[in-house]
């Protein structure tokens, strides 16, 4: 064979390919003006090898990236998820600047893979990897698309906020283990906050915030070298070290900015922003998923009303992302789920309870929809709805008072005199929550659709699941709304909340707390339980490594 055959068609696709790779650059320009891409000499978070991949195709990139999109469809309708995860990769090689595919690939971590294992640790890790794929290598390529911002506030108020899954409750937990790290104990407390989201964002200003920690800032901290990588693992070993009661000047300074690289490396979150929400909409607590999902929410709007990736939170862009779909639910979960309520012994997370706080700034995005003058009338019934669940989620925390106010203000939104909002607070509290509970009812709807779901989250609670003064006032409200059923049906819907409670997911109530209901159980009534329910409890129990017979007697 002559050596010309062989290199003179090699020769002619090294150049082919060349001329290939040169054309993107002309094709990738309007793309960069409308900036719906980077260019590639600004740092967007794309790896050498990626962009290398990118120019080697050339004007085939655009073709691949088509056969793959739907090659990637169609292996997640036919139910092969994996498959369709690694096409999904290979799209983002080629095309890292596609928002919809970063979307697409977050949605089958996070629900579809997540819902394949019943294990709630699995599924939070499926959860936590689709939110630090967003938040991390898609908004690092992405860092103007308001659809990936859109998508991680979605992911923090319905797939961790919501009830739609769930292991949610762990979630939850997680979330608060997390960010009681990175911002510490104090974050319930809106003056430390903003102290400490103050100095985090005069930290920016410096410049060797982002420097790694030196041996000897290492040792004042009592940290040693380990496997662990990035700062919020060194953040972790660190916390569980040193000693916070009997910190110095030196090591909070040293901790100051080691938080501050977590959330603006690990995080990609910005504390100037994190500040600013604090000081216009109210108390915000970083450990619970709604402050999140608000956040993300605004960052999306900003971007759709600036297009600029740095911007300040001033009077007249606050209007505008309080339209926003994503901020109004958000903030209706801030006020429904605002603030940690914790074990006053170990510290853990036992519930969340509201934050009517933010009341007036929910209203205030209503009035932004019907032109800054009133409520719209297709947003004025959930808003009614959200209030009443606040005052009975309240009530049900035994804080008497903030209940009793919300329900002044509810009154007041619904044009009553303040005659009859001061004849009202007349009447016992408990019956005007369960009032407004029955207001809920469909005309074709039992009593028992209510109050078996509440009755058995009240045993969750009192074996330990909750706090117990939402098993006593919750079983109060039961009795109340359970008034004009007789013997029979209240017996009947006891049993179903039992069953309920027994069956509920590990996430709300993990073995331990059906055990401790179990035992409270006579006899009788063991040998009442169906056999799906008793499966339940085996299935349980066999995943908890632990016997059956043990852990529920009599089984």
């Amino acid at each position: 064979m002559r050596y010309h055959e062989v290199l003179l068609p090699l020769i002619l696709s090294i150049l082919l390919f060349a001329a290939a790779a040169w054309v993107t650059f002309p094709l990738d320009q309007p793309y960069e003006e409308d900036r719906l891409a980077l260019p590639a000499t600004v740092s967007a978070g794309v790896p050498a090898d990626v962009l290398l991949l990118q120019q080697t195709l050339g004007a085939f990139r655009g073709w691949a990236i088509d056969a793959l999109w739907l090659k990637a469809l169609q292996r997640r309708d036919q139910g092969q998820l994996h498959e369709s995860m690694e096409l999904s990769r290979w799209i983002l090689k080629l095309q890292p600047y596609f928002p919809r595919v970063w979307n697409f690939q977050s949605w089958l971590l996070a629900f579809e893979l997540a819902l394949d294992s019943r294990d709630p640790a699995e599924r939070w890790t499926w959860v936590k990897e689709s939110v630090d794929l967003l938040r991390g290598p898609g908004l690092r390529a992405n860092p103007r698309s308001s659809e990936i911002h859109d998508q991680l506030s979605y992911l923090f108020w319905f797939k961790i906020g919501g009830v739609q899954d769930d292991a949610s409750p762990f979630f939850r937990q997680r979330l608060f283990q997390e960010w009681n790290r990175i911002v510490g104990k104090e974050s319930g407390n809106k003056i430390e906050v903003e102290n400490t989201l103050q100095r985090f964002s005069e930290l920016l200003k410096t410049p060797d915030w982002q420097r790694d920690l030196t041996v000897e800032e290492k040792e004042l901290l009592g940290f040693e070298n380990s496997s662990e990588e990035g700062p919020y693992g060194v953040l972790v070993q660190v916390l569980s070290v040193l000693d916070q009661d009997r910190i110095t000047t030196e090591q909070s300074e040293l901790l100051d900015r080691l938080r501050c690289r977590v959330i603006v490396e690990a995080m990609n979150m910005s504390p100037r922003l994190m500040l600013q929400l604090n000081q216009w909409m109210g108390p915000i607590d970083w450990r619970v998923p709604a402050a999140h999902a608000v956040y993300w929410g605004v960052q999306g709007e900003l971007r759709r009303e600036t297009g600029e990736i740095d911007v300040d939170l001033n009077q007249d862009l606050l209007a505008d992302v309080l339209l926003s779909n994503h901020v109004r639910i958000g903030l209706q979960q801030l006020i429904l789920q605002g603030r940690p309520v914790l074990n006053r012994s170990t510290g853990e997370l036992l519930t969340i309870g509201p934050r009517p706080e933010f009341l007036p700034v929910y209203l205030r995005a209503l009035e932004e929809l019907g032109n800054g003058e009133q409520i719209p009338d297709q947003f004025l019934g959930r808003t009614k709805e959200l209030m009443g669940d606040t005052a009975l989620k309240a009530w049900l925390l035994e804080e008497d008072s903030l209940s009793e106010e919300i329900l002044a203000r509810l009154l007041r939104l619904e044009g009553a005199s303040e005659e009859k909002v001061l004849q009202e607070s007349n009447r016992p509290l408990v019956d005007r929550l369960a009032q407004l509970v029955l207001q809920k009812l469909e005309p074709d709807e039992a009593l028992k659709e209510i109050t078996i779901p509440l009755q058995a989250s009240t045993l969750v609670a009192a074996a330990g699941g909750g706090v117990i003064s939402e098993a006593r006032r919750g079983q109060q409200l039961v009795e109340t709304l359970e008034k004009s059923l007789d013997q029979s049906e209240r017996r009947s819907n006891r049993y179903f909340s039992l069953i309920l409670a027994l069956r509920s997911p590990r996430a709300s109530a993990p073995l331990t707390v059906k055990s401790r209901i179990w035992q409270t159980l006579s006899e009788e009534l063991r040998q009442e339980i169906d056999d799906a329910t008793r499966s339940v409890l085996r299935e349980d129990a066999r995943l908890n490594d632990v016997e059956a017979e043990i852990s529920c007697p009599g089984l």
